[in-house]
């Protein structure tokens, strides 16, 4: 599965302003909407040598506006061995809503660290299966299991450099308190 954000169309944030839109950017390719609802101009500006070049306005802040909306997709940000990000979607089955289970494993940890391979990942008192189970639902590649205590979770990793790179991760969610995709 795999999603995609385009913040022009995605949201508009609450302060938005149609006339003030249309001022900062004044290129004659661009297709303004007033109307969110309005369809693509699919005939373009040929004359410009754009085809298609519709501005609905939406923007970054519209997009921090509705991360509740995202966190409930369960989709996460996160560190690659070669420090570079990308986004995973929390796939859950069940009755149990994957941002849920998200917040509730950001809510659970107490400290991550790694060792080699090896992760060691601490919870609240009898968080850890939990904790567990969420870092397994998330599907990770370059995470190989999970085994979980009463206050401990400990993780492989396929190596030490993707061991850090989940420590880093696993630290934004802790920061945040649920989705590292605060950004």
């Amino acid at each position: 599965m795999m999603y995609q954000i385009f913040p022009d169309r995605f949201a508009r944030d609450s302060s938005f302003d149609f006339a003030r839109m249309t001022s900062l950017d004044p290129r004659e390719e661009r297709i303004y909407h007033e109307n969110w609802n309005e369809d693509v101009d699919t005939k373009g500006k040929p004359e410009t040598g754009y085809l298609a070049c519709d501005f609905y306005g939406g923007s970054l802040k519209g997009i921090e506006e509705k991360l509740d909306y995202i966190k409930e997709l369960g989709i996460i940000k996160i560190t690659m061995p070669d420090k570079t990000t990308k986004y995973a979607v929390l796939d859950r089955t069940g009755d149990v809503a994957p941002g849920r289970l998200l917040a509730v494993f950001a809510n659970s940890l107490i400290s991550v660290q790694s060792a080699m391979n090896m992760l060691v990942i601490k919870t609240l008192p009898g968080m850890a299966a939990a904790a567990a189970s969420a870092l397994d639902s998330m599907h990770l590649e370059d995470v190989v299991g999970t085994i979980a205590g009463d206050d401990t979770v400990f993780a492989c990793a396929t190596g030490p450099n993707e061991a850090q790179a989940l420590v880093v991760t696993i630290r934004d969610m802790m920061e945040s308190g649920s989705s590292p995709d605060r950004s």
